[in-house]
């Protein structure tokens, strides 16, 4: 495998098609085993005039491989992350962050002000990946997940946009 500089240069992100369906699902099945969307709910979202379905795809092999995608859903001023996944053999390359960082770019040009999501505590490396873009801790939901039975963490983080527009305000 070439380093992750190069294959990151390869990496081209873009909102999902029907096309995309079978590789988000088996990327959600490898990260997420035992739970997850199925299709028509993916493809309800992607439809939706308040979701957003983006995937980050590789060029390294034609045609372009579906490697990781990230699906939220916006509510007025608000959004949350439901789910964020790279295929097991792509993982630390930077291609979650990737995918986080355009999440975040999007949601700042619809004028969403907080972005929230939840996360596993057992899931160090994707709690390390929202420390390190900013994510706060906002509550703890007990008794969240299945299979393991696990709490979840509530992260948070508000759009600088959005803070810049209230101090401008007072």
């Amino acid at each position: 495998m070439v380093s992750s500089h190069a294959q990151l240069d390869r990496v081209r992100i873009r909102s999902s098609s029907l096309e995309d369906l079978t590789s988000i699902l088996k990327i959600q099945n490898e990260a997420f085993p035992g739970g997850g969307w199925t299709a028509s709910d993916y493809v309800r979202l992607a439809q939706g005039s308040e979701g957003l379905l983006i995937i980050a795809e590789l060029g390294e092999v034609m045609p372009w491989q579906v490697v990781g995608f990230a699906a939220l859903r916006q509510a007025y001023d608000q959004a949350e992350l439901l789910s964020l996944a790279v295929a097991p053999g792509y993982r630390r390359l930077g291609i979650g962050r990737a995918l986080l960082r355009e999440v975040l770019f999007r949601l700042e040009s619809l004028s969403v002000r907080t972005l929230y999501l939840e996360v596993r505590p057992s899931n160090q490396a994707a709690l390390g990946l929202y420390r390190s873009e900013g994510f706060m801790l906002n509550s703890i939901r007990h008794d969240y997940y299945g299979h393991p039975r696990e709490d979840a963490y509530v992260l948070s983080w508000v759009i600088p946009a959005a803070c810049s527009d209230r101090d401008s305000q007072k």
